[in-house]
C-alpha cells in the first residue's frame, strides 16, 4: 500500500552532518524519504530517470551524485545491481519502531531486501535501535541497585564471622535483584530477529534452491533481462517445487527471449517476475507467431483522363 505520509524530526536542520551537505543532496534525501512506496524498513526501488523527471532542471547525472554525496554522509545506502535504496533513519525517524506491529512488519520485509549491502545496514540501523530503547531500562535499575549495594563492607563488621556471612548474603541478594531485574528488562524487549540473526534462514534458502541452481543457470544465460539473479532463482525454485519442469522453463525462457529481441531491456521482465507466483512463464511455451511479410500493394494503371472520360457512370442510363 503506498504511503500518504512521512514523519520527520525537525532536529536534522540542527545536525552538522546534514547541513554539511549541498541542497541537492538535501533535496534528493527528502524526495527519497517521502516516496509513496518506501517500504517500512527504508528502503525504496532505484529510480533515478522517475526521480529526475520530479523537477525542470533536474537529470539522472545529478540524482546520481546528490545519492553518492549522501552515501559519502552515511545517509543512504545505494546498490545499483539490486536497485534498491536505504534511507538508513527511516526506521528511527519515521516511528516505525514504536510499536509491536510496525516493527515486526518492517522486520519481515526485510527478508523481500536483495541487496546484502542493504542488508548488512538494516541490521546495524536494528542493533542501534535496540540498544537506544534498552539503555534507559537498564540505567534505571543499575542506579537502583548500587543505592542498595555498599562499596565495601562496614568496619562494624568486621573481623565477625557472622558479619562476613551477613554482608556476603546481602550482597549476592542484591546483585542476585540486579540479575533478574536485568533479566526482566530483557523479557519487556521482544526477540526480535535481526539480519544477522536470519543468516542461518538464509543458508537453508540455499540449501533449499541448490538441486535447481544448475538448471537455472542453463535457461538464466538465454534470459534477455539478466540482473537481480537471487531473486529469480528464488522463483525459479519455488516453481520447480510445484511441479514446473527444467524443460518448459527453459523452453519458456528461449521462446520469451525470441519475443523480446530488439525491444528496449528497462520494458523487460525481471526474472523474478517471470518465474513469479503468476507464472508468466506459461504465456510462451509455444514459440511466439512470426510476423508474415506485409503483402504487396499493386497500383491499378494509369489509364488517363481521357479513358476516364469516354466511360459512362454506372449511375446513367441511356436514353431510350
Amino acid at each position: 500500500m503506498a504511503r500518504t505520509e512521512a514523519r520527520a524530526k525537525t532536529a536534522i536542520w540542527t545536525d552538522p552532518e546534514f547541513t554539511a551537505m549541498s541542497a541537492a543532496a538535501q533535496r534528493v534525501y527528502w524526495l527519497l524519504f517521502s516516496q509513496p512506496t518506501i517500504s517500512l524498513c527504508g528502503v525504496v526501488a532505484y529510480t533515478p530517470k522517475r526521480w529526475a523527471a520530479m523537477a525542470s532542471n533536474t537529470t539522472v547525472a545529478d540524482i546520481d551524485t546528490a545519492l553518492a554525496e549522501l552515501e559519502a554522509h552515511r545517509y543512504v545506502v545505494v546498490d545499483v545491481d539490486t536497485e534498491e535504496v536505504l534511507v538508513r533513519s527511516f526506521l528511527r525517524n519515521d516511528g516505525v519502531w514504536r510499536t509491536p506491529k510496525t516493527r515486526d512488519l518492517a522486520l519481515a520485509l526485510i527478508e523481500t531486501v536483495t541487496s546484502p549491502r542493504v542488508r548488512r545496514a538494516l541490521d546495524d540501523e536494528i542493533a542501534r535501535l535496540r540498544s537506544e530503547q534498552t539503555k534507559p531500562l537498564v540505567d534505571r535499575v543499575s542506579d537502583r541497585v548500587s543505592d542498595r549495594v555498599p562499596d565495601r563492607v562496614p568496619d562494624t563488621l568486621r573481623g565477625r564471622a557472622r558479619a562476613d556471612s551477613v554482608s556476603v548474603s546481602v550482597s549476592v541478594s542484591d546483585k542476585n535483584k540486579h540479575t533478574r531485574a536485568l533479566r526482566s528488562v530483557s523479557a519487556h524487549e521482544p526477540e526480535h530477529p535481526t539480519v544477522a540473526s536470519l543468516t542461518a534462514g538464509r543458508q537453508r534458502s540455499q540449501t533449499t534452491t541448490a538441486p535447481y541452481e544448475a538448471d537455472f543457470d542453463a535457461a538464466w544465460a538465454s534470459y534477455p533481462r539478466r540482473i537481480a539473479r537471487k531473486a529469480a532463482l528464488r522463483a525459479y525454485t519455488a516453481r520447480r517445487k510445484t511441479g514446473a519442469t527444467a524443460e518448459e522453463l527453459h523452453t519458456a525462457v528461449e521462446h520469451f527471449a525470441a519475443a523480446m529481441r530488439g525491444r528496449n531491456p528497462e520494458h523487460i521482465l525481471h526474472g523474478s517476475t517471470f518465474f513469479g507466483p503468476d507464472e508468466r512463464w506459461r504465456d510462451y511455451l509455444q514459440p511466439p507467431p512470426t510476423q508474415p511479410p506485409p503483402a504487396a500493394i499493386i497500383e491499378p494503371p494509369d489509364i488517363g483522363p481521357w479513358a476516364r472520360r469516354s466511360r459512362p457512370h454506372p449511375t446513367t442510363r441511356t436514353a431510350q
